[in-house]
């Protein structure tokens, strides 16, 4: 069981991360909705400072790809012992 809740977890993490199209659509970034990916889309197309928002999606793909590494570790290892 804890294999999958850190799965589980792992995985929300993520979608917590990335989310934007939800906030996007709902608020257009207004109402202190911020996320990265938010903040990302709004350095490039309405400030067009492009080199913030390529530094915001590499940290968002630094802090993305280490937790998808060890759920997929994780999910071989259940794999395995299954």
């Amino acid at each position: 069981i804890q294999g999958s809740l850190i799965t589980v977890a792992t995985t929300i993490f993520i979608a917590i991360l990335k989310v934007f199209d939800i906030v996007y659509v709902m608020t257009s970034g207004k109402f202190d909705t911020e996320v990265i990916a938010n903040r990302m889309f709004v350095e490039m197309f309405n400030f067009r400072n492009f080199g913030r928002a390529s530094s915001l999606a590499v940290i968002l793909l630094v802090v993305v790809v280490p937790i998808m590494v060890v759920n997929i570790r994780n999910l071989r290892r259940q794999g395995i012992n299954r």
